[in-house]
């Protein structure tokens, strides 16, 4: 029991790790400045821009995992 516990340990210290090099969301970064804060309110009368970045942040990453899948599956041989 104590290794398991030791492993689990280091898998979310490896984790903890991971996470905290990565950079936060780009969305983040895009609301942040208030000058694009104040005129994308201008911009999605017109065209929704925020609403079609969330989507395609949604979209993009299901593929992501669909892909992610899709290639452990072939490596550990489960389809071809």
């Amino acid at each position: 029991m104590d290794v398991l516990n030791w492993v689990n340990e280091i898998f979310h210290n490896f984790w903890d790790v991971l996470i905290s090099v990565l950079p936060k969301c780009p969305l983040y970064y895009f609301e942040s400045i208030p000058e694009v804060k104040k005129y994308m309110g201008y911009v999605n009368w017109f065209i929704p821009v925020e609403s079609m970045i969330t989507i395609a942040t949604g979209w993009l990453s299901c593929i992501l995992v669909y892909y992610v899948f899709q290639v452990v599956l072939r490596w550990i041989k489960v389809i071809e």
